[in-house]
């Protein structure tokens, strides 16, 4: 298996929970968003298998205004069953919580995005380790990808505070990742890679943008 698994208790707020709908709406987010970090974050350490070069090769031919139901057909396939987002626990009213479990180092970087004090923290742990990196040119070029991202984002998709701050999120955990944008090179070429990058990085704000929420807490978590 090669990875560890992760508790997280989310509380999401807005309105009063009372359709199937609204529920599914807010896991389907959930969990692409998920998939889109567990994707970069298995790519970093195993590299880019054959099977997974074909559906990126597809997801750089497809347009940035994909669907989010056909994003999520095309990246859940690269994870294994364990590693996917399995729900735990549901509660519904005046509020919706759930309980998540997924690999840990995701599931973990999922929660710092999204939790305000957790996000500081990370951000201040990142720049600590900034100057332990070796790669700083690689991170340089996957800096930039994220900042083109970020603008494409702010001017064209969502203009929404969530998918905002969660594309900060995604840079701060992309900057874990050193070997990710080499091993994209490796495949795709430099420019494919960054583009890729910037489809991850919007992708991943994006689909926490569509959830239909004013507020996300951690509640308990990650553990």
């Amino acid at each position: 298996m090669g990875y560890n698994l992760a508790s997280v208790t989310l509380r999401f707020e807005g309105r009063e929970i009372n359709t199937v709908k609204w529920v599914t709406d807010v896991l389907t987010s959930l969990n692409y968003a998920y998939d889109v970090a567990a994707v970069a974050y298995f790519m970093e350490h195993q590299g880019v298998g054959d099977s997974q070069a074909h559906i990126l090769e597809n997801i750089l031919e497809g347009t940035a205004e994909a669907g989010l139901s056909a994003a999520v057909l095309s990246i859940e396939p690269m994870l294994e069953e364990g590693a996917k987002l399995k729900l735990e626990n549901l509660t519904t009213g005046h509020s919706f919580e759930i309980n998540v479990t997924g690999v840990a180092e995701v599931v973990d970087s999922l929660a710092k995005v999204i939790d305000p004090a957790r996000r500081a923290d990370f951000k201040e742990d990142a720049k600590k380790k900034q100057g332990e990196r070796q790669h700083q040119a690689e991170m340089n070029k996957t800096e930039e990808a994220i900042a083109k991202a970020t603008a494409e984002l702010q001017v064209l998709t969502i203009n929404n505070q969530i998918a905002l701050e969660a594309l900060k999120g995604f840079r701060e955990v992309v900057k874990e990742y050193s070997n990710l944008h080499n091993q994209l090179v490796e495949s795709f070429g430099e420019e494919n890679a960054n583009k890729l990058l910037e489809k991850f990085a919007a992708e991943y704000a994006r689909s926490l943008g569509l959830l239909p929420v004013s507020e996300i807490k951690v509640i308990e978590g990650p553990k």
